[in-house]
């Protein structure tokens, strides 16, 4: 009787952890799905001009300034020359 339910208790926790170790697996599927769905998402954007990555907002921010910085000067010195 004893080593029946000993082995009742064995069967259950086996049963808890395949259930346990499928949940996680799952899980980590799903997550790594995302993820390269996303990464998908993001390199497809690049492509089409949508995204930039940090380089080229850089770039494009400080183009932005230098050209603000162009439209001062020359609107500064035009009334000098004029």
């Amino acid at each position: 009787m004893l080593t029946l339910n000993l082995l009742k208790k064995e069967l259950e926790m086996s049963r808890l952890q395949q259930k346990i170790g499928k949940e996680v697996e799952e899980k980590v599927n799903k997550q790594h799905r995302k993820f390269m769905l996303m990464e998908q998402l993001r390199i497809i954007k690049k492509e089409l001009g949508l995204e930039k990555d940090d380089k080229e907002a850089m770039n494009d921010k400080f183009r932005t300034r230098l050209k603000v910085f162009e439209f001062i000067i020359l609107f500064l010195l035009i009334p000098i020359y004029s």
